[in-house]
């Protein structure tokens, strides 16, 4: 087997202007996220939930560490507040805002989203480029340079976040050290091998549950809406 030559190039490397770019033309992200249900009781200038959801995107996607940060990004960064623009408007949105709408965020319409785009990407994909990837070096050191072109799901168990104190009945102990803490846990399917990496959905892990039996909710779920798509399962 012989590597190809444009095998040892590495992926370019991503920067914001181009990741709103490619949410704002290639993905419809926008226009995505203004069909989540929204759960909060209706008042008069609520921030709209597609702008929350799309500023926690935004801010993950940047590695902002607070809602501080983001409103200091969003001051001062044009295409924050153009495609913000898109979504219905243009303040700043507080701690107790994003809170509240998480908290009665609609999870099946926000796994929809997930699903559709995955969808999309892999009826878009060119297994071309993907053999030259990491991963289609190290099959090919195998000899199994086609498994390359097979689309592989990786399963595995993720925590969100943390707390000092629990919220709900759904928060699981973890141990840092010598204190306590608690949080939520999700289990996550990510289609791997592809640049960037693509979330397909997610599943929680509620109380009293280790992480194979929300795996196996997802995996049928994923068998049922997403059928024949993966030839791969880790």
């Amino acid at each position: 087997m012989i590597v190809p030559k444009t095998a040892e190039r590495k992926p370019p490397r991503a920067t914001l202007r181009a990741f709103l770019r490619a949410a704002e033309t290639r993905h419809d992200l926008v226009e995505h996220l203004k069909r989540v249900g929204d759960g909060r009781r209706a008042l008069w200038g609520m921030i709209p939930l597609g702008a929350i959801l799309l500023a926690a995107v935004i801010g993950f996607a940047s590695g902002l560490a607070s809602v501080r940060a983001w409103e200091d990004r969003n001051r001062f960064h044009p295409a924050f507040r153009s495609l913000f623009r898109c979504a219905g408007h243009r303040g700043m949105i507080s701690d107790d805002t994003f809170r509240l709408s998480f908290e009665t965020t609609n999870l099946a319409d926000l796994q929809a989203i997930l699903r559709e785009q995955t969808k999309r990407e892999l009826f878009r994909w060119k297994t071309g480029a993907h053999a030259e990837s990491r991963l289609g070096r190290e099959l090919v050191k195998l000899g199994a340079h086609a498994l390359a072109a097979w689309p592989t799901l990786a399963i595995d168990g993720h925590w969100l976040f943390t707390c000092s104190h629990p919220k709900s009945t759904d928060c699981q102990v973890v141990k840092n050290g010598n204190s306590t803490q608690w949080g939520h846990k999700v289990v996550v399917a990510q289609w791997i091998g592809t640049h960037p990496a693509m979330i397909v959905d997610f599943e929680p892990v509620h109380a009293g549950e280790d992480e194979t039996t929300p795996a196996k909710r997802l995996l049928e779920r994923i068998g049922r809406l997403l059928p024949d798509m993966f030839k791969i399962v880790l």
